[in-house]
């Protein structure tokens, strides 16, 4: 409902071919028809088979998101479907965040978000949770942001960066991290890094795998 008033508002003075109406419904109707990256589903059956719980927390309809995921074969692998219309607010806004966090019953480090929107990663990481970005086509991520602890090409290969966190982590293998981190930030050396993730100037090893994927 959200996602319509919106589109409605920023169509308001567009020429349109059709009603408004018409045109508000032939988009949002759109979103249902639409399929998932190639990478996606196999990413997704990695990261349920490293024991992780999987939800989803969007800014649209969970409708939509069921939709997506059933014609998929890939609702079953998710515990819960989330949605921003059943938030304080929209995201990147920490409240929406801490939302999902409240609902799953974990504190927002044992969190996850993934997400291909530098903004989506830097209001999850204000909010606490650790960050995977999900960056397909190459781009630089802004300077200005918080950074992701993860950078990825394709779901696929968060699961084994996950699989890099360990309790065990020394404070010589935190000190050589912290050098190197500098030469690597822009890099994609970057995403040998896992296991890593940064609170306020400082970084520091993260002490566990988290236990809830949010995507």
């Amino acid at each position: 409902m959200i996602g319509s008033e919106i589109l409605r508002a920023i169509l308001h003075d567009v020429a349109l071919t059709r009603s408004l109406d018409e045109a508000v419904d032939h988009v949002m109707n759109g979103f249902a028809t639409l399929s998932l990256h190639p990478d996606i589903a196999d990413g997704i059956r990695d990261l349920k088979k490293a024991g992780l719980r999987l939800v989803t927390l969007s800014n649209g309809s969970a409708q939509v998101a069921e939709s997506l995921l059933a014609r998929a074969g890939l609702r079953s692998e998710f515990e819960s479907l989330l949605t921003v219309e059943d938030a304080p607010a929209w995201k990147p806004v920490r409240s929406a965040d801490d939302y999902a966090a409240d609902v799953c019953g974990v504190q927002p480090a044992d969190l996850l978000l993934v997400a291909v929107h530098p903004w989506d990663i830097h209001g999850a990481a204000q909010a606490g949770f650790r960050t995977a970005w999900l960056n397909r086509a190459d781009e630089i991520y802004p300077s200005y942001f918080a950074e992701p602890d993860h950078i990825i090409s394709a779901l696929g290969g968060l699961a084994t960066q996950l699989a890099h966190y360990a309790p065990g982590t020394t404070h010589e293998d935190w000190d050589s991290a912290h050098r190197g981190l500098r030469q690597l930030e822009r890099s994609r050396e970057w995403e040998r890094c896992g296991g890593l993730s940064r609170s306020g100037n400082t970084w520091r090893p993260s002490s566990a795998r988290p236990g809830t994927c949010v995507l």
